[in-house]
């Protein structure tokens, strides 16, 4: 079983070491530097300069490999499924294995391998024909990480990932119902403004900053990365069979590149992009939470809004809308 273990990981490990040499030959070397941050979260070739730009931008989060990567991972195998007609049983395995590679190929981060993790249980789910319910399934994934590796807990990008996505599933009805417009182009905006509802105070924790301009951004900038993501992961794959359909692949991924950093340079230069905060409490990182999720039950569920009319909910929306303001007032945490 060792042997056969060796055998694999030094399989993977030689595929992305074949496909990081086609990423240099195929694209510059800054397009290169995303393009590995953007695939497999490896940001040590990424310049200074366009660390603090995609950080003033609020699109850091794309250069750790995260659910998002996941996604196309999945996108890719369901692809497979339809294109080839595999049965239940057979596209459950080759998903488990696709994923295991990513995986190991993203030296097994644990957002990835939370995400990983979520959709392992939910595809056993749907083998099984049992009921999926999200809030199940990134429980089990926290707790079969923390079980692995308790240190974990403590990593910013285990907090970021499961806040993100927790975020975008309970944020986002609240979100909803706060914008005013009632378009379908609205479904854009939902998804960045409840990651970053969820995120907001342990991102200004971690970083001291919080990006003015990340929703406009994320919205422009999100899809483009999506493409190359999507664009990279077939390569990726390919690149095991041809190197010369990865490198084509990866000509275009390059290009996608190249317009993220044109747009993302003269959108950094605007005034108040970013706002640089103190270090907020972890009272006020609780306050924040309290009272967000407060507002959300309110908002969304007039049952709760009912139980609390009697003891003056007004006052308690008043205290949960200004917990935003108290975390940049706040004296620096420990």
């Amino acid at each position: 079983v060792e042997r056969e273990a060796l055998y694999w990981r030094s399989l993977i490990y030689r595929a992305k070491r074949n496909f990081l040499e086609a990423v240099e030959a195929g694209m510059s070397p800054q397009a290169g530097a995303i393009a590995r941050a953007l695939l497999f979260g490896d940001k040590t070739a990424l310049e200074k300069d366009l660390r603090e730009m995609f950080l003033t931008l609020g699109i850091m989060h794309l250069m750790a490999v995260s659910g998002l990567h996941v996604g196309f991972v999945l996108v890719l195998a369901r692809g497979l499924q339809g294109f080839f007609g595999f049965r239940r049983v057979v596209y459950f395995h080759l998903t488990l294995g696709l994923l295991l590679f990513y995986c190991a190929a993203t030296g097994f981060a644990p957002s990835v391998l939370r995400a990983s993790l979520m959709a392992a249980i939910v595809l056993l789910g749907e083998l099984l024909r049992r009921e999926r319910d999200f809030y199940t399934g990134i429980a089990a994934a926290a707790f079969i990480l923390l079980v692995y590796n308790p240190f974990y807990l403590f990593h910013s990008g285990f907090q970021l990932s499961f806040l993100s996505a927790w975020g975008l599933v309970y944020f986002s009805p609240l979100v909803r119902a706060l914008l005013p417009w009632d378009r379908r182009w609205r479904e854009f905006l939902v998804i960045p403004l409840a990651a970053q509802v969820a995120v907001l105070p342990v991102t200004a924790y971690y970083f001291n900053l919080v990006s003015v301009i990340g929703l406009l951004t994320n919205v422009v900038i999100v899809p483009m990365a999506g493409l190359v993501v999507t664009g990279g992961l077939v390569a990726f794959f390919v690149s095991l069979f041809s190197k010369a359909v990865a490198g084509f692949l990866l000509a275009a991924a390059g290009v996608f590149i190249e317009g993220i950093v044109f747009l993302c340079t003269p959108l950094e230069k605007l005034p108040y992009s970013a706002v640089t905060v103190a270090t907020p409490s972890l009272a006020v990182v609780a306050m924040y939470y309290l009272g967000s999720s407060l507002v959300r039950e309110m908002v969304v569920h007039e049952a709760f809004r009912a139980k609390l009319r009697p003891y003056g909910s007004a006052v308690v929306v008043g205290g949960g809308l200004r917990v935003g303001t108290l975390f940049i007032l706040a004296p620096g945490g420990p």
